[in-house]
């Protein structure tokens, strides 16, 4: 009795291996498609529920690092610009003061 127990037991496993390989077979195509969007629903849906408490974890410590870097190089045309905005400014109302 044990040496048919083993081999129905050999049998039953053959047939769920063919069954998990014919399965995978059947599968890859399907998830060729499928995958590339449901990942990236998938990854929109953790970004907007991760986001907010990984920003206030990780936005001082990258500011600081990037901060400096990012500051030298775009302060020097910011402040230009902002610099040109607020003569233009001083220049009309100085216009508007010498017009009345």
């Amino acid at each position: 009795m044990a040496g048919a127990m083993k081999i129905s037991g050999k049998v039953m496993s053959m047939k769920w291996d063919h069954l998990l390989r014919q399965i995978r077979v059947l599968a890859q195509p399907l998830l060729r498609v499928l995958a590339p969007p449901l990942l990236r629903a998938l990854g929109q849906l953790l970004l907007r529920v991760l986001a907010r408490p990984l920003l206030r974890v990780l936005a001082p410590p990258l500011l600081r690092v990037l901060g400096q870097p990012l500051l030298r190089v775009l302060a020097p045309p910011l402040l230009r610009a902002l610099g040109q905005l607020l003569l233009r400014a001083q220049g009309q109302l100085l216009l508007r003061a010498l017009g009345q």
